[in-house]
């Protein structure tokens, strides 16, 4: 099983900013974790992260801009200037966020190196939430409500909970989870939800799941899930986090969709 190891971590001001930065041991190579003083969004220099994984410096600079060609990875993407051995430099780094939904497009199945798709593997499921925890500690990350919002947020943070209870498991946990989440929010099992849509008479494309046809028919309650995915995949208790969600975080997403008409597109209403 793979992890990662903390080092050191140390404080400087380049250009002004003052940034924390964490050294990393990732796959015995190291990779500087950096912050903001102030700021808990946490980011990791791309070129790093493609060493631990043998990269050649062509395929680093294809990997960037695949990263800034992606809807979704490109948001995540920001140039920072780290200190190195010539000076301060700009670097193109990424949110250990975005950590999941990069690795996620790389075809494990028809990797021939499978030392190389497990490295992978470990990234999307456990990387993010282990860097963040090894760098504050024990304190949860809370993330931010709107992007649970938006579909392709929500198809990945589904994602990466599977993934993530796989590495911490096996497929029977990852069943039974959202059995779980999904009784928790709707009161009815997947299955049940998908007769569900049926009998509304929603098309096959939207009951193919039974979160497809959740975003439908219960949109609040579609971003309750996709919020208690994330917050699980990052080390978050299940069932706790199912109560709080469905007490808490389900009346906020309803008002924020009924009063601040908060209705992006991808939830196709």
């Amino acid at each position: 099983m793979y992890n990662i190891t903390k080092k050191e971590v140390i404080i400087k001001e380049i250009k002004g900013i003052k940034l924390e930065i964490m050294t990393a041991e990732i796959f015995d190579e190291e990779v500087p974790a950096v912050r903001k003083i102030g700021d808990n969004k946490i980011y990791v220099p791309v070129k790093d992260v493609c060493r631990t994984l043998g990269m050649t410096d062509i395929q680093i600079r294809a990997q960037r801009r695949s990263i800034q060609n992606h809807e979704n990875l490109s948001r995540m993407g920001t140039i920072l200037s780290l200190f190195t051995t010539t000076g301060p430099k700009d670097t193109y780094c990424i949110k250990i966020e975005g950590l999941a939904i990069w690795m996620a497009c790389f075809n494990t199945k028809a990797m021939k190196d499978r030392e190389l798709a497990k490295k992978i593997l470990f990234y999307q499921a456990q990387a993010g939430a282990l860097l963040r925890k090894l760098f504050l500690g024990e304190l949860q990350y809370v993330p931010g409500f709107e992007p649970h919002l938006e579909k392709p947020i929500q198809i990945q943070n589904s994602k990466d909970v599977n993934r993530f209870i796989f590495f911490n498991g096996d497929r029977k946990k990852i069943i039974q989870y959202n059995i779980d989440n999904c009784f928790a929010h709707t009161g009815y099992k997947p299955y049940e939800v998908k007769q569900k849509g049926k009998e509304y008479g929603l098309p096959y494309k939207d009951r193919s799941s039974a979160k497809s046809v959740i975003r439908k028919l219960a949109p609040e309650r579609a971003c309750g899930m996709s919020f208690t995915d994330n917050m699980v995949k990052n080390g978050c208790d299940p069932i706790k986090t199912m109560k709080v969600s469905t007490e808490k975080a389900v009346p906020l997403f309803k008002a924020m969709i009924e009063e601040l008409n908060v209705i992006p597109a991808e939830l196709g209403m």
